[in-house]
């Protein structure tokens, strides 16, 4: 199974009322070797309104979004879908892709009757170059170079990367170019940090992070905050009640034992505190995992046997998890439906198979 990268730009940065103007993607095989590279452009639709920033920052003038001579936006996203069916099954993977240009495509997908989640589809994988990256720095220190904002802190931005490692271009936020560069540093990373590319390529795979997050007696944890890498020993203490794909996980640092001496509120002000011991990741977000028989670079002195320890008790009382998530999921609210259809791509749950065969017999019928 190869890779999909791809990147978009887009009028701004609402997955509802945003649209994607520019798609571009490269196709490569598993050893990163391109197979293929598809881009395509749109008009702007009547009822959005880009963002300036957004403007700006993509370099696009007002006469090539209004130019009738490019595709429609429902036309672009049918290009789009085309395209990416037929290099499925593969690996999707972007430069903040998980975040920001998969959310741009789904919500396309939804909003031109088409199936929305095409990169979860069978056999697909997902994954994320932005946290490749810093794993790799995390990993090895030395594999990439990056360069320092003005505070002080590393820039992981990507056209910073680019730049800082020879591997920069004039057209920075140009969806291809983006794309290419994306590419070259995935390319970078699998030479100079085998094992952060190991991770990236196995995380990918929903099932595979599900096993380790669900059956493993503790892991480590990684998040990225301004930059910087932050590692915690975890176990997976229950299933998130508003997403099948949520995981609830505590810091093995925190004795099971402890909770109990607790009251509801004592335990609502600790787990809800800005540092909380209890941490949430998604199983199909391709989040940083490490076994803890692996974990003494990340964490030095760590006691891997205390920790499993810890965990064992975790999951015998299945009862203190369960405490934990209902107290820290009591304030959670009931979302309404958005009274806009295009916010709507997440309510009601999964779109079933009545309403995805109505989706066919619109895009099968001729427009008259």
């Amino acid at each position: 199974m190869g890779y999909v990268f791809f990147d978009t730009e887009t009028t701004g940065l609402s997955p509802a009322f945003d649209q994607i103007l520019h798609f571009a993607a490269i196709h490569t095989d598993h050893e990163l070797k391109e197979l293929d590279r598809f881009e395509v452009r749109s008009r702007l639709q009547p009822h959005v309104v880009p963002h300036p920033a957004a403007m700006l920052t993509n370099r696009l003038p007002i006469e090539l979004l209004v130019d009738r001579g490019l595709p429609t936006h429902s036309e672009m996203v049918a290009e789009v879908r085309h395209k990416l069916l037929a290099w499925s099954p593969a690996v999707f993977a972007g430069f903040n892709s998980i975040g920001f240009d998969e959310e741009m495509l789904r919500n396309a997908l939804f909003q031109t009757l088409f199936h929305p989640y095409l990169t979860s589809g069978t056999g697909c994988g997902r994954a994320d170059a932005y946290g490749l990256v810093q794993t790799a720095c995390a990993l090895s220190s030395g594999c990439l170079a990056v360069p320092l904002k003005v505070d002080g802190r590393r820039d992981f931005r990507l056209a910073s990367l680019l730049d800082a490692n020879g591997l920069g271009s004039e057209d920075a936020h140009d969806a291809m170019s983006d794309v290419l560069g994306t590419v070259a540093l995935c390319r970078m990373v699998k030479d100079r940090s085998p094992d952060a590319w190991q991770r990236f390529v196995r995380l990918s795979n929903r099932a595979a992070v599900a096993e380790i997050v669900d059956e493993e007696e503790g892991f480590v944890l990684t998040e990225f905050y301004g930059g910087e890498a932050y590692h915690r020993a975890v176990v997976c203490i229950g299933v998130s009640p508003d997403n099948r794909h949520g995981r609830f996980c505590i810091d093995l640092d925190h004795d099971p034992d402890g909770w109990d001496r607790m009251s509801d509120d004592e335990v609502r002000a600790e787990v809800s505190r800005k540092g909380t011991p209890l941490r949430r990741l998604r199983v199909n977000g391709a989040p940083t995992l490490t076994p803890l028989e692996e974990a003494d670079d990340l964490m030095p002195g760590i006691d891997v046997e205390t920790a499993r320890e810890v965990a064992r008790r975790y999951r015998a009382a299945g009862e203190i998890g369960a405490r934990l998530i209902r107290i820290y999921t009591d304030n959670w609210r009931v979302t309404e439906p958005s009274l806009y259809p295009e916010a709507c791509l997440y309510s009601g749950g999964l779109i079933n198979d009545e309403d995805s065969r109505l989706c066919d017999e619109f895009h099968d019928a001729p427009w008259k």
